[in-house]
């Protein structure tokens, strides 16, 4: 597998991560028009619930 055809799978792989990807993390909340903003608040509290009670 040589570089060129690494750059699709690169460019998919950025395209997604700097979209979608960032709500599916839970970690900030994205920018994007199209992400369902609801959904992307429920997977932050989660996290953020889950980080919290097992921090204490």
């Amino acid at each position: 597998m040589g570089q060129a055809s690494l750059v699709p799978s690169a460019y998919k792989f950025i395209r997604w991560f700097s979209t979608e990807g960032i709500g599916v993390q839970g970690l900030s909340l994205p920018g994007w028009r199209k992400a369902d903003q609801s959904k992307v608040v429920d997977t932050f509290i989660a996290g953020t619930e889950k980080q919290f009670l097992t921090n204490n």
